[in-house]
C-alpha cells in the first residue's frame, strides 16, 4: 500500500479522536458512561491498633535471700527442692529439734498415764456406789447404826476419789499447756517462706545465703529509647506475645536511670521498662524471650476498611464508593485510628455496604457498574496473520462506534 493512503487513514483516525475528545468535554453530563469495577468487598469487624514493639525477657522483680543460722541449732532437712514452687507460709527447713522431741514425747505418756487413771477411778466410782447400804424402820438399832456407817466411809472414799479425779484433769491440762508451747517452740525451728515464688537455688554450704526464691509473679522486663521513653507511661496497656499466645499486662514501671552510666561517646541513652502480666502470668517461663507491643491506640471490635478503598478529604474525614442498585454511589465517612493497610471507620457505614475496593477519584454518583471481562492476548504471530488493512479497518470502525 502506498504511503499516502496510510498517511490519510492516520490523519482520519487522528481528527476522528480529537473531535471525540472535543464533543466529550462539550456535552460531559448528556454522554452516557459506565465505569468498570474489578473487585468488591465488605467492611470488616475486629481490634485496630498502633502499638510500639520491643523485645522483652521474663523476669522477677525481687530475688528473696533465706539464711541459715548456727545459734538455733543444726540444720536438720532442707525442705524443698530447686524449682521447687512455694507459697507464703511454706516450709523451706528446720533446724534439729531432739530435745523437743524428746519432752513431747514425756509429756505425752504423762497424759496418757493420767487419763488412764481417771478412768480407774470413774469405775471405782461407780462400783462404791453399788456398796451402799439402805435403812429401814424394821431394822434394829444396832443394823441401822452399821448402814450408816458405811454410808459415811463409802461417802468419803467416793469424795476422795472425785477430788483425786479433779487433780488428775488439772495436770492433764497443765500437760497440754506444755505440750502447745512445745509445739510452738517447735514450729519456730522450721523456717517458713515470706513470699510466693520459685526456688532458685540452695547452698548448704553458704548459710547467708543457703535458699535463694524469686518472688512470683513474674514481670517482663524490656528497654528503652530517649524518644520512645516520651510517650511511656505506667498503667499502659501491654500484649506480650510468646509461642504465639498473647498476654495482656500494663507498664509497671519506668526508670528514669539508664541501663549504663551515661557518656558521650553513646549516641543515646536506654532506659528500663517493667510490664506486670495479669492474664495468666504463670504461662511465662522465667528466663524466656518474647515481643512487647505497647498500646499507643487502640480499638477493640470496631469497623474497619483497607486504606486502598478510601479518598482521605480531610484529617479524620473521607470518601468511599459503595455498589447501589447496580450503580456507584459516594459515600462521606469518618475516619479513626490508621494503622497499616487498615483504616477504622467511626461513622458513615453499617458493615452490610459493598464497597469498591479499588476506586477510581474521578467516578461519580449514579454512574452504572459493569464488570470486566478478562481479556486474551494476542501475540506478534498472530498479529502478523490478520493483516494491516484489516488491523486498520477495525480500528476505525471502534472510533466511528460501528458494529
Amino acid at each position: 500500500m502506498k504511503k499516502w493512503i496510510w498517511s490519510s487513514i492516520m490523519l482520519f483516525i487522528l481528527c476522528v479522536m480529537l473531535g471525540n475528545i472535543f464533543l466529550m468535554n462539550k456535552y460531559e453530563d448528556k454522554i452516557y458512561r459506565v465505569v468498570s469495577v474489578g473487585e468488591f468487598g465488605k467492611p470488616k469487624k475486629g481490634d485496630i491498633r498502633n502499638v510500639l514493639t520491643k523485645d522483652g525477657v521474663v523476669t522477677s522483680n525481687n530475688e528473696e535471700t533465706v539464711a541459715y543460722n548456727r545459734e538455733f541449732g543444726l540444720l536438720d532437712e532442707i525442705l524443698v527442692e530447686e524449682g521447687e514452687q512455694v507459697t507464703i507460709g511454706s516450709s523451706l527447713f528446720q533446724y534439729a529439734m531432739t530435745d523437743i522431741e524428746r519432752l513431747e514425747e514425756q509429756i505425752k505418756r504423762k497424759i496418757e498415764i493420767a487419763e488412764a487413771e481417771r478412768s480407774k477411778i470413774a469405775k471405782d466410782i461407780v462400783a462404791l456406789g453399788s456398796y451402799r447400804g439402805t435403812t429401814s424402820a424394821n431394822q434394829t438399832p444396832e443394823a441401822k447404826e452399821a448402814a450408816e456407817a458405811n454410808q459415811r466411809i463409802i461417802s468419803s472414799q467416793v469424795r476422795e476419789l472425785e477430788l483425786r479425779d479433779e487433780l488428775l484433769e488439772l495436770d492433764i491440762e497443765d500437760y497440754e499447756n506444755q505440750l502447745d508451747k512445745l509445739e510452738t517452740e517447735e514450729a519456730s525451728m522450721v523456717v517458713q517462706s515470706t513470699i510466693n515464688g520459685i526456688v532458685k537455688s540452695i547452698d548448704p554450704s553458704n548459710p547467708s545465703e543457703m535458699i535463694k526464691i524469686l518472688e512470683f509473679p513474674y514481670v517482663v522486663q524490656g528497654v528503652l529509647s530517649e524518644k520512645e521513653i516520651r510517650d511511656i507511661t505506667v498503667g499502659q496497656k501491654v500484649y506480650v506475645t510468646k509461642d504465639g499466645l498473647q498476654h495482656i499486662g500494663t507498664i509497671s514501671d519506668v526508670s528514669q536511670f539508664p541501663v549504663d552510666t551515661p557518656n558521650l561517646k553513646q549516641k543515646e541513652s536506654y532506659f528500663p521498662f517493667s510490664v506486670t502480666v495479669t492474664e495468666e502470668p504463670e504461662l511465662l517461663p522465667f528466663g524466656h524471650h518474647l515481643g512487647i507491643d505497647i498500646v499507643q491506640e487502640e480499638s477493640e471490635d470496631t469497623t474497619y476498611i483497607n486504606t486502598s478503598t478510601v479518598f482521605r478529604t480531610g484529617k479524620e474525614k473521607g470518601k468511599v464508593y459503595i455498589e447501589s442498585n447496580g450503580k456507584i454511589k459516594k459515600l462521606e465517612v469518618q475516619l479513626g485510628i490508621h494503622s497499616g493497610s487498615k483504616v477504622e471507620i467511626v461513622e458513615g457505614l453499617n458493615g452490610k455496604e459493598l464497597l469498591v475496593l479499588k476506586p477510581s477519584i474521578n467516578m461519580k454518583t449514579g454512574t452504572p457498574i459493569v464488570l470486566p471481562l478478562e481479556g486474551t492476548k494476542l501475540h506478534s504471530k498472530q498479529l502478523d496473520e490478520i493483516g494491516k488493512r484489516q488491523i486498520a479497518a477495525t480500528i476505525g470502525k471502534a472510533m466511528l462506534g460501528i458494529n
